[in-house]
């Protein structure tokens, strides 16, 4: 996420994947999804990456996203079958110390390199 009063990335978000009707990429119920289970107000900005999860069958699309409102655990009670326990922004220098892989934190660190770009297995890119 980034600030939404300087727009430079400070935090970085893992919100689990948002089942939809096609089209496969609706913005609109993304952030629907990330203020349901988080309580974050957030923009979709530029696709980061296409993948694929082929043993699931998933395609995993990336976004950067903009926090631009809401409170981290304002979230409604009921509205998620499996609750986020915990959500925090970080530094990208914590992010390998929280389990990201050295490929992930190379990318962030990097801009997101070829943003917009198939990658591949979602591996390609360090998840």
């Amino acid at each position: 996420m980034t600030n939404a009063a300087s727009g430079k990335p400070n935090a970085a978000t893992r919100v689990p994947p948002t089942y939809a009707a096609p089209p496969m990429v609706n913005p609109g119920t993304d952030c629907r999804s990330v203020r349901e289970e988080t309580g974050v107000e957030v923009r979709v900005g530029r696709l980061l990456y296409l993948c694929d999860h082929v043993p699931a069958h998933v395609v995993h699309i990336t976004f950067e996203v903009v926090g631009v409102g809401g409170a981290l655990g304002a979230v409604e009670a009921g509205k998620d079958t499996r609750p986020i326990r915990g959500v925090e922004f970080v530094k990208l220098s914590e992010l390998a110390g929280l389990g990201f892989s050295d490929t992930f934190v190379r990318l962030a660190r990097s801009g997101f390199p070829g943003a917009g770009s198939y990658m591949g297995a979602k591996s390609a890119i360090g998840l």
